[in-house]
Protein backbone atom coordinates (compact mmCIF):
# COMPACT_ATOMS: atom_id res chain seq x y z
CA UNK A 1 0.00 0.00 0.00
CA UNK A 2 0.96 3.63 -0.67
CA UNK A 3 -1.59 5.65 1.19
CA UNK A 4 -0.43 8.65 0.90
CA UNK A 5 1.60 10.35 -2.55
CA UNK A 6 1.33 14.33 -1.82
CA UNK A 7 1.12 15.45 -5.49
CA UNK A 8 -0.37 18.90 -7.38
CA UNK A 9 -2.61 19.31 -9.61
CA UNK A 10 -5.01 21.69 -11.29
CA UNK A 11 -7.94 20.18 -10.87
CA UNK A 12 -12.08 21.84 -10.14
CA UNK A 13 -15.11 21.64 -12.46
CA UNK A 14 -15.03 25.96 -12.05
CA UNK A 15 -12.37 27.47 -14.67
CA UNK A 16 -11.40 29.86 -11.29
CA UNK A 17 -10.66 26.53 -8.99
CA UNK A 18 -8.30 24.96 -11.72
CA UNK A 19 -6.35 28.33 -12.49
CA UNK A 20 -3.77 27.42 -10.18
CA UNK A 21 -2.05 24.19 -8.96
CA UNK A 22 -3.77 22.78 -5.28
CA UNK A 23 -2.75 19.75 -3.01
CA UNK A 24 -4.04 16.17 -3.43
CA UNK A 25 -3.02 13.39 -2.06
CA UNK A 26 -3.21 10.28 -3.99
CA UNK A 27 -3.84 6.70 -2.35
CA UNK A 28 -2.68 3.04 -4.62
CA UNK A 29 -3.24 -0.42 -2.94
CA UNK A 30 -1.84 -3.53 -4.93
CA UNK A 31 -3.34 -7.08 -4.53
CA UNK A 32 -0.58 -9.74 -6.00
CA UNK A 33 -2.28 -12.88 -7.45
CA UNK A 34 1.02 -14.35 -5.84
CA UNK A 35 3.73 -13.57 -3.79
CA UNK A 36 6.11 -11.82 -5.71
CA UNK A 37 9.92 -13.51 -6.29
CA UNK A 38 11.41 -10.44 -4.18
CA UNK A 39 10.03 -12.41 -0.93
CA UNK A 40 12.99 -15.05 -1.70
CA UNK A 41 15.42 -13.65 -3.65
CA UNK A 42 15.26 -9.88 -2.17
CA UNK A 43 16.18 -7.59 -5.40
CA UNK A 44 14.02 -4.99 -6.20
CA UNK A 45 14.02 -6.07 -9.73
CA UNK A 46 11.39 -8.83 -8.84
CA UNK A 47 9.18 -6.93 -7.45
CA UNK A 48 6.86 -3.82 -7.89
CA UNK A 49 9.16 -0.31 -7.34
CA UNK A 50 7.32 1.78 -5.78
CA UNK A 51 9.58 4.92 -6.20
CA UNK A 52 8.94 4.81 -9.49
CA UNK A 53 4.76 4.08 -8.71
CA UNK A 54 5.19 7.36 -7.06
CA UNK A 55 6.89 9.33 -9.86
CA UNK A 56 4.16 7.93 -12.54
CA UNK A 57 1.47 9.35 -10.30
CA UNK A 58 2.86 12.71 -9.70
CA UNK A 59 3.35 13.47 -13.68
CA UNK A 60 0.42 12.26 -14.56
CA UNK A 61 -1.44 14.52 -11.59
CA UNK A 62 0.55 17.61 -12.72
CA UNK A 63 0.27 16.59 -16.51
CA UNK A 64 -2.64 18.52 -17.45
CA UNK A 65 -6.06 20.35 -16.19
CA UNK A 66 -8.78 17.71 -14.78
CA UNK A 67 -12.27 18.71 -13.91
CA UNK A 68 -13.68 15.67 -11.25
CA UNK A 69 -11.83 13.65 -9.09
CA UNK A 70 -12.81 11.02 -10.96
CA UNK A 71 -11.32 11.32 -14.20
CA UNK A 72 -7.70 12.18 -12.42
CA UNK A 73 -8.50 8.83 -10.30
CA UNK A 74 -9.15 6.77 -13.54
CA UNK A 75 -6.11 8.11 -15.60
CA UNK A 76 -3.97 7.44 -12.57
CA UNK A 77 -5.03 4.01 -12.53
CA UNK A 78 -4.58 3.52 -16.19
CA UNK A 79 -1.01 4.97 -16.58
CA UNK A 80 -0.13 2.75 -13.30
CA UNK A 81 -1.63 -0.07 -14.17
CA UNK A 82 0.01 -0.26 -17.94
CA UNK A 83 3.59 -0.42 -15.50
CA UNK A 84 2.68 -2.97 -13.27
CA UNK A 85 3.35 -6.74 -14.37
CA UNK A 86 0.52 -9.28 -14.28
CA UNK A 87 -1.23 -10.42 -11.52
CA UNK A 88 -1.47 -7.30 -9.73
CA UNK A 89 -4.89 -5.56 -8.73
CA UNK A 90 -4.91 -1.84 -8.22
CA UNK A 91 -6.58 0.65 -6.38
CA UNK A 92 -6.65 3.88 -6.76
CA UNK A 93 -8.38 7.05 -4.53
CA UNK A 94 -7.98 10.58 -4.79
CA UNK A 95 -8.67 13.75 -2.75
CA UNK A 96 -8.06 16.98 -2.70
CA UNK A 97 -5.87 18.40 0.50
CA UNK A 98 -8.61 20.94 0.96
CA UNK A 99 -12.30 20.53 0.44
CA UNK A 100 -13.31 23.51 -1.42
CA UNK A 101 -16.20 23.08 0.18
CA UNK A 102 -16.40 24.92 3.61
CA UNK A 103 -19.13 22.74 5.35
CA UNK A 104 -17.42 19.31 3.72
CA UNK A 105 -14.21 18.68 5.90
CA UNK A 106 -12.53 16.77 5.26
CA UNK A 107 -12.68 16.49 1.83
CA UNK A 108 -14.07 14.52 -0.63
CA UNK A 109 -12.27 11.48 -2.18
CA UNK A 110 -13.16 8.97 -4.83
CA UNK A 111 -11.81 5.53 -5.57
CA UNK A 112 -11.34 2.85 -8.17
CA UNK A 113 -9.90 -0.77 -8.87
CA UNK A 114 -9.87 -3.69 -6.41
CA UNK A 115 -9.75 -2.90 -2.92
CA UNK A 116 -7.79 -5.30 -1.16
CA UNK A 117 -9.49 -7.28 1.31
CA UNK A 118 -9.32 -5.66 4.60
CA UNK A 119 -7.52 -1.86 3.18
CA UNK A 120 -9.25 1.23 3.80
CA UNK A 121 -7.16 3.83 2.47
CA UNK A 122 -7.58 7.41 3.84
CA UNK A 123 -5.26 9.48 1.82
CA UNK A 124 -3.10 12.03 3.72
CA UNK A 125 -5.42 10.54 7.24
CA UNK A 126 -4.49 8.63 9.93
CA UNK A 127 -7.46 5.18 9.77
CA UNK A 128 -10.07 4.78 12.45
CA UNK A 129 -9.48 1.71 14.90
CA UNK A 130 -10.42 -1.81 13.65
CA UNK A 131 -11.99 -4.38 15.09
CA UNK A 132 -9.30 -6.48 17.33
CA UNK A 133 -8.05 -9.45 15.77
CA UNK A 134 -6.97 -12.28 18.40
CA UNK A 135 -3.90 -14.39 16.97
CA UNK A 136 -1.45 -16.55 17.85
CA UNK A 137 2.00 -15.40 19.05
CA UNK A 138 5.19 -17.62 18.73
CA UNK A 139 8.60 -17.16 18.86
CA UNK A 140 10.35 -16.34 15.53
CA UNK A 141 12.65 -19.15 13.87
CA UNK A 142 15.42 -18.64 11.73
CA UNK A 143 13.36 -20.29 8.70
CA UNK A 144 11.28 -17.00 9.00
CA UNK A 145 13.88 -14.86 8.00
CA UNK A 146 12.48 -14.50 4.45
CA UNK A 147 8.58 -13.92 5.23
CA UNK A 148 9.87 -11.22 7.70
CA UNK A 149 11.87 -9.06 5.11
CA UNK A 150 9.26 -9.21 2.84
CA UNK A 151 6.72 -8.10 6.14
CA UNK A 152 9.28 -5.48 7.14
CA UNK A 153 8.97 -4.21 3.07
CA UNK A 154 4.80 -4.33 3.01
CA UNK A 155 5.11 -2.82 6.43
CA UNK A 156 7.26 0.02 5.79
CA UNK A 157 5.76 0.82 2.32
CA UNK A 158 2.13 0.53 3.62
CA UNK A 159 2.18 2.26 6.88
CA UNK A 160 5.03 5.00 6.23
CA UNK A 161 4.65 6.46 3.59
CA UNK A 162 2.53 9.17 4.85
CA UNK A 163 5.78 10.14 6.64
CA UNK A 164 8.62 9.34 4.39
CA UNK A 165 9.05 9.37 0.63
CA UNK A 166 9.02 6.04 -1.12
CA UNK A 167 12.76 7.25 -2.25
CA UNK A 168 13.68 7.40 2.15
CA UNK A 169 11.80 4.15 2.58
CA UNK A 170 13.61 1.88 -0.32
CA UNK A 171 17.09 3.70 0.55
CA UNK A 172 16.07 2.93 4.69
CA UNK A 173 15.43 -0.42 3.60
CA UNK A 174 18.32 -1.13 1.89
CA UNK A 175 20.80 0.32 4.87
CA UNK A 176 18.71 -2.07 7.09
CA UNK A 177 17.72 0.77 9.34
CA UNK A 178 14.57 -0.90 8.97
CA UNK A 179 15.09 -5.22 8.73
CA UNK A 180 15.70 -8.43 10.31
CA UNK A 181 17.75 -8.61 13.29
CA UNK A 182 18.70 -12.73 13.84
CA UNK A 183 20.23 -12.17 17.21
CA UNK A 184 16.89 -11.45 18.15
CA UNK A 185 15.53 -14.14 16.80
CA UNK A 186 18.34 -16.43 18.42
CA UNK A 187 18.04 -15.05 21.66
CA UNK A 188 14.41 -15.98 21.32
CA UNK A 189 13.01 -12.46 22.06
CA UNK A 190 11.29 -11.88 18.44
CA UNK A 191 7.64 -12.68 18.40
CA UNK A 192 5.21 -13.09 15.40
CA UNK A 193 1.96 -13.21 14.69
CA UNK A 194 0.37 -15.50 12.11
CA UNK A 195 -3.00 -15.80 9.93
CA UNK A 196 -3.58 -18.68 8.21
CA UNK A 197 0.27 -19.73 8.46
CA UNK A 198 1.44 -16.36 7.16
CA UNK A 199 3.22 -13.88 9.52
CA UNK A 200 1.34 -10.79 9.82
CA UNK A 201 3.23 -8.91 12.75
CA UNK A 202 6.16 -9.17 14.74
CA UNK A 203 7.70 -7.05 17.42
CA UNK A 204 10.89 -8.07 19.81
CA UNK A 205 12.53 -7.07 22.98
CA UNK A 206 16.25 -7.26 23.28
CA UNK A 207 18.98 -7.62 26.25
CA UNK A 208 21.71 -6.38 23.86
CA UNK A 209 22.78 -2.55 23.12
CA UNK A 210 21.91 -2.40 19.32
CA UNK A 211 18.70 0.09 19.42
CA UNK A 212 17.65 -0.33 15.89
CA UNK A 213 18.20 -2.15 12.52
CA UNK A 214 18.82 -5.15 10.59
CA UNK A 215 21.79 -7.63 10.26
CA UNK A 216 23.94 -5.25 8.50
CA UNK A 217 22.18 -1.95 10.05
CA UNK A 218 24.14 0.92 11.39
CA UNK A 219 25.52 1.32 14.74
CA UNK A 220 25.22 -2.71 16.24
CA UNK A 221 26.62 -3.30 19.49
CA UNK A 222 25.95 -7.37 20.60
CA UNK A 223 27.07 -6.62 24.35
CA UNK A 224 24.44 -7.49 26.64
CA UNK A 225 22.99 -4.83 28.85
CA UNK A 226 22.94 -4.66 32.78
CA UNK A 227 19.37 -4.86 33.80
CA UNK A 228 20.10 -3.05 36.75
CA UNK A 229 21.31 0.10 34.84
CA UNK A 230 20.46 0.21 31.56
CA UNK A 231 17.19 -0.09 29.35
CA UNK A 232 15.93 -3.35 27.88
CA UNK A 233 15.53 -2.76 23.97
CA UNK A 234 12.38 -2.83 22.20
CA UNK A 235 12.37 -4.08 19.15
CA UNK A 236 11.78 -4.61 15.87
CA UNK A 237 7.85 -3.86 15.14
CA UNK A 238 6.22 -4.34 11.63
CA UNK A 239 2.39 -5.04 11.02
CA UNK A 240 0.96 -5.92 7.72
CA UNK A 241 -1.10 -2.87 6.77
CA UNK A 242 -4.38 -5.61 6.58
CA UNK A 243 -4.15 -5.92 10.01
CA UNK A 244 -2.67 -2.52 11.24
CA UNK A 245 -4.79 -1.33 14.40
CA UNK A 246 -6.28 -4.00 15.18
CA UNK A 247 -4.51 -4.89 18.65
CA UNK A 248 -1.68 -7.17 17.12
CA UNK A 249 1.32 -4.61 18.01
CA UNK A 250 -0.60 -4.05 21.62
CA UNK A 251 -0.67 -7.68 22.13
CA UNK A 252 3.45 -8.40 21.09
CA UNK A 253 4.22 -5.44 23.23
CA UNK A 254 2.46 -6.51 25.98
CA UNK A 255 4.32 -9.75 25.85
CA UNK A 256 8.13 -7.90 25.47
CA UNK A 257 7.39 -6.21 28.23
CA UNK A 258 6.28 -9.02 30.81
CA UNK A 259 9.50 -10.72 29.83
CA UNK A 260 11.45 -7.25 30.08
CA UNK A 261 10.34 -6.94 33.67
CA UNK A 262 10.74 -10.71 34.16
CA UNK A 263 14.23 -10.26 32.94
CA UNK A 264 15.00 -8.20 35.84
CA UNK A 265 14.81 -4.68 33.86
CA UNK A 266 13.40 -1.51 34.95
CA UNK A 267 12.95 0.59 31.97
CA UNK A 268 13.07 0.07 28.42
CA UNK A 269 13.91 2.08 25.50
CA UNK A 270 13.41 2.29 21.70
CA UNK A 271 13.72 3.96 18.31
CA UNK A 272 10.79 4.64 16.87
CA UNK A 273 9.86 5.38 13.34
CA UNK A 274 7.27 8.75 12.78
CA UNK A 275 4.72 6.05 11.68
CA UNK A 276 5.17 4.25 14.99
CA UNK A 277 5.39 7.37 17.08
CA UNK A 278 1.90 7.63 17.96
CA UNK A 279 1.42 4.08 19.06
CA UNK A 280 4.32 4.28 21.23
CA UNK A 281 2.80 7.69 22.82
CA UNK A 282 -0.36 6.10 23.68
CA UNK A 283 1.88 3.34 25.83
CA UNK A 284 3.29 5.42 28.09
CA UNK A 285 6.81 5.99 26.31
CA UNK A 286 7.77 9.33 25.73
CA UNK A 287 10.36 11.04 23.49
CA UNK A 288 14.22 11.39 24.37
CA UNK A 289 15.62 12.75 21.03
CA UNK A 290 15.29 13.26 17.50
CA UNK A 291 17.70 10.52 15.51
CA UNK A 292 19.32 10.88 12.05
CA UNK A 293 20.11 7.72 10.68
CA UNK A 294 22.23 8.12 7.73
CA UNK A 295 21.62 6.82 4.93
CA UNK A 296 23.69 5.31 2.01
CA UNK A 297 23.40 7.79 -0.27
CA UNK A 298 24.64 10.33 2.42
CA UNK A 299 21.02 11.80 3.32
CA UNK A 300 19.42 10.80 6.34
CA UNK A 301 16.01 9.45 7.57
CA UNK A 302 14.23 10.77 11.01
CA UNK A 303 13.71 8.35 13.98
CA UNK A 304 12.68 9.06 17.71
CA UNK A 305 14.06 7.71 20.62
CA UNK A 306 11.76 6.73 23.35
CA UNK A 307 11.58 5.25 27.14
CA UNK A 308 9.63 4.25 29.84
CA UNK A 309 9.56 3.04 33.51
CA UNK A 310 7.80 -0.02 33.73
CA UNK A 311 7.77 -0.70 37.37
Amino acid sequence: MLPGIHCSARIGNSDEEAATSQGIVVGLALTFDHPPEAIRTDRLHDTVDYARLTEIVVAVSASRRFRLLESLANEVREVVAADLPPGVQLWVEVAKERSPIPVLQPSARFGIGTLPLGAALAPGQASPPRPRVRLPLRRALETDRPSLRALVAVSAYGLGSSFYSARQIAATLEAEIWGVDTDLIRDGTCYVAEDGGEIVATGSWSRRVTTFGGDKGPNRCDRFLDPATEPARIRAFFVDPRYSRCGLATAILDRCQREVKAAGFRTAELVATLTGEGFYRARGYTAVERVQAALLDGSHVELLRMARALV
